[in-house]
């Protein structure tokens, strides 16, 4: 098992993992609010998806980059 002084940069042992957890949380909620723009939309404007398809491509909220570190040898495989 690693330690904090094996990972790059020196001491970031957990930010990875929580800075990870961060933007899967963000992105669930962005969904979710995407899709209740949608259903508002729908219901009351009939819009045929546009507050929903706006809401996904004004705040990417299904486009993350997750940081990862890896080891030398998890690197090199």
């Amino acid at each position: 098992m690693g330690s904090a002084t094996d990972t790059k940069p020196a001491g970031a042992f957990l930010e990875p993992y929580i800075w990870n957890q961060f933007l899967s949380m963000y992105a669930d909620q962005q969904m979710m609010m995407c899709n209740t723009i949608g259903w508002w939309g729908e219901l009351w404007f009939n819009d045929n998806g546009e507050m929903m398809n706006r809401c996904y491509l004004g705040f990417a909220g299904d486009k993350v980059n997750y940081e990862m570190v890896l080891s030398d040898t998890e690197s090199s495989i």
